[in-house]
C-alpha cells in the first residue's frame, strides 16, 4: 500500500481584520481550528462543519471566503502513526487545504462546552501581528502559508 495523507482542513476564521484561534487541551496549544475530511464530504463541508464542531458554533455563522492555492503536507510522528485507525487506513501524515472564512456572530454564539470531544477550551481573537506569538511552533508550517496570503 502506498503512503497516503490524510485530507485535512484548516478554518482561517477572521471578523473586524482579526483572527479566531483555539486552544487544544490534549495537546495544550494554541492553534487554527482544523480536522479530517470525511468521506463523501468537500473540503468546503469539512472546514465549515470541523469550525462548526469544535467551537460549538452553529454553521450559518460561518462564511468559506477563500480557498488558499498552497497546501501543508506533513508527516505525523512514530507515536501517532502507532495509532490503530491511522495505522488500518495507511496514512503516513496530513496534506492540509486551507480555507479562511468569515464569522457573522457574536462571541456569545460560541459554545465550547458542546462539544463531542473537548477540541477546544478557550478561543481568542488576535491580529496578523500576534499569530506567530500565539500558534503553536508545531503549527508554524501551516501558518507560513497563511501568512502569505492574509492581509
Amino acid at each position: 500500500m502506498p503512503n497516503k495523507y490524510r485530507p485535512n482542513v484548516i478554518a482561517v476564521i477572521t471578523q473586524n481584520d482579526k483572527f479566531l484561534i483555539q486552544h487544544n487541551p490534549r495537546f495544550n496549544h494554541w492553534q487554527f481550528p482544523q480536522g479530517g475530511v470525511d468521506q463523501g464530504e468537500t473540503p468546503e463541508q469539512a472546514v465549515v462543519r470541523e469550525a462548526s464542531e469544535e467551537l460549538g458554533v452553529e454553521p450559518q455563522f460561518l462564511t468559506v471566503k477563500e480557498k488558499l492555492p498552497e497546501q501543508y503536507r506533513y508527516d505525523w510522528p512514530k507515536k501517532i502513526l502507532k495509532l490503530k485507525y491511522y495505522e488500518a487506513e495507511g496514512y503516513i501524515g496530513q496534506e492540509q487545504t486551507i480555507f479562511i472564512l468569515t464569522f457573522s456572530g457574536t462571541d456569545n454564539d460560541f459554545h465550547l462546552d458542546q462539544s463531542d470531544e473537548l477540541e477546544a477550551d478557550d478561543f481568542k481573537w488576535v491580529t496578523k501581528d500576534e499569530l506567530k506569538k500565539y500558534i503553536h511552533t508545531q503549527r508554524h508550517g501551516s501558518l507560513e502559508i497563511i501568512l502569505k496570503y492574509i492581509e
